[in-house]
């Protein structure tokens, strides 16, 4: 029988679990408490629906896996074991580090008040919040176990397969998945342990942060430098490398199960005496909020949450930008600047990345309908990466119109930086298509550097058509629609045709009068946004 404190713990943490579940469960269309047959019914056809979908998925997938198998110098089972071994390591070293940066124990408001105060045994604290959360963060490690396992059977039955094949998918997702998942959860409880230490009673713990980045260099220099047959290789990863070869067929696989099970239950025991000290103030105090902004990126209001995450990331203390401050107009430029520079994380730079990468694919796929599907993405993430800078400026309205400036200039200083951000990100793309040979990659690569003018002024046209004063007093900004899509590839239609009319006699001239004719309908474009601008109040 559970003690009276693990099942105030345990009473506590429940809330929350069934608040997340019924959540999705309303996502799917399901009651909380299935009363009825038909309720019961229809929850077997979800459960089921949702099993083939994503098995469906991960075979779709095991392709893309078989293809990377293939490239490395292995045999299949090595290769797919050496591949699990680097990635969950490098998951588990950036876990540690976020586990030593922040505390792992993720506590509500409402914990704080009703648990962290209280004599619960921390034990059973940090247990209790490990079981119940790490099921949601193992899902990718699993998905991606199991899209080797299917990767393997893939390449061992070649083009020949069949529906009859299902059982072996089937079993090779099962004898991946069994070790990695008490591995997966000894890892997490490892990385727990760090975060767990950090926060013993008042004294505060330095440096920790420094020791999975210690052991992350020395596993890249074995890694790069004697590879991965040397011995200090083989003897530093055989708490991991002997569970995920047991899952892909070099080791015995029960012998991999075991010491799976063995090092999570050590972990656990590990994690539960080093929480004995720990302090549930300090854990809540450093992840006050984080759980609202959680729910707040799952119920549609990501805006707000990454403008509270940006807020909580600055607020720690920033030297002052070094960036050469400029007089008059530029200031605005500057302002932008110092914006974007601010506010870069990895989501962020992913978001600049996008249209570079779409781009390769316009400049570097054979396949015309592929090619007209990258540009179509292209076009979508460049009006989406301009138009947040701008969104961002609508925000805080009333402190750009008492601003001395033009809203001629207010508009270009907001929308100059991230075209000129889309453009450095599809240089590359440029670059390759103008010395392809390939015409229609040269055609392609002469629309991008007009295209990122015309795909910045479009989302502002989009954006500024469609704004209100009662949106901006609430603090609602529109975002991009289908009509900036529509504006960028109208837009490019006269430049291509004078780009199409004027290569036959010389491609250099033919792309400097491409890149001019798409400036000057940017700017027609930046003009119209600037006529919806005035009538913002």
């Amino acid at each position: 029988m559970p003690s009276p404190e693990l099942s105030a713990v345990w009473l506590v943490r429940s809330r929350a679990v069934a608040a997340s579940l019924r959540f999705w469960l309303l996502i799917a269309g399901l009651d909380e408490r299935p009363r009825t047959l038909n309720d019961r019914l229809y929850l077997g056809y979800v459960l089921a629906f949702f099993a083939l979908w994503a098995f469906a998925l991960l075979t779709l997938l095991a392709g893309l896996g078989a293809n990377l198998l293939v490239l490395l110098p292995l045999p299949p089972d090595r290769a797919a074991s050496l591949l699990a071994l680097v990635g969950l390591l490098g998951w588990a070293l950036v876990a540690a580090w976020n586990a030593a940066k922040r505390s792992p124990l993720l506590f509500s408001d409402a914990d704080g008040q009703l648990l962290c105060q209280t004599p619960v045994p921390r034990a059973q604290v940090a247990l209790v919040w490990l079981v119940t959360g790490w099921p949601i963060a193992a899902l990718p490690i699993w998905a991606a176990a199991a899209i080797l396992g299917y990767a393997q059977v893939e390449i061992a039955l070649g083009a020949g397969i069949t529906v009859n094949d299902l059982p072996r998918y089937l079993l090779a997702g099962f004898r991946a998945l069994v070790p990695v998942v008490p591995l997966h959860l000894g890892l997490v409880a490892l990385a727990w342990c760090l975060g767990v230490y950090r926060l013993q009673g008042d004294r505060e713990v330095r440096g920790l942060r420094l020791l999975p980045v210690g052991i992350g260099v020395l596993l890249f220099a074995l890694l790069l430098g004697p590879g991965p047959a040397s011995l200090p290789w083989q003897v530093l990863t055989l708490p991991l490398a002997l569970p995920l070869g047991s899952a892909f067929g070099v080791f015995a696989w029960g012998t991999g199960v075991l010491g799976a099970t063995v090092l999570a239950a050590a972990a656990l025991l590990l994690l539960a005496a080093t929480s004995r000290a720990l302090s549930l103030s300090r854990a809540a105090q450093e992840t006050r909020g984080l759980e609202a902004l959680r729910i707040a990126q799952l119920t549609g209001t990501g805006e707000w949450a990454a403008e509270q995450t940006k807020r909580r990331r600055l607020g720690s203390g920033r030297s002052p930008a070094r960036l050469p401050a400029r007089a008059g107009a530029w200031s605005l430029v500057w302002k932008r600047a110092v914006q974007t520079l601010r506010g870069l994380t990895f989501t962020s730079a992913f978001t600049w990345l996008l249209p570079g990468t779409a781009a390769l694919g316009l400049v570097l796929v054979p396949d015309p309908g592929a090619r007209l599907w990258s540009g179509l993405m292209w076009a979508y993430f460049s009006v989406q990466a301009c138009a947040g800078p701008l969104r961002q400026d609508l925000s805080r309205w009333w402190v750009l119109r008492g601003l001395p400036f033009a809203q001629a200039r207010l508009l270009l200083a907001a929308i100059a930086v991230p075209a000129t951000l889309v453009l450095l990100a599809t240089t590359p793309a440029l670059l390759l298509g103008l010395t392809s040979g390939d015409p229609v990659a040269v055609v392609a690569a002469a629309m991008l550097p007009g295209g990122a003018a015309i795909a910045s002024g479009a989302a502002a046209l989009d954006v500024l058509r469609r704004v209100r004063s009662s949106s901006l007093l609430a603090g609602v900004i529109p975002g991009v629609s289908s009509l900036a899509l529509v504006l960028v590839v109208v837009a490019l239609l006269p430049p291509l045709g004078l780009y199409l009319r004027l290569a036959a006699a010389s491609t250099a001239a033919a792309t400097v009068a491409a890149a001019a004719s798409s400036l000057a309908a940017a700017a027609l474009l930046g003009w119209s946004a600037t006529h919806f601008l005035g009538q913002v109040p």
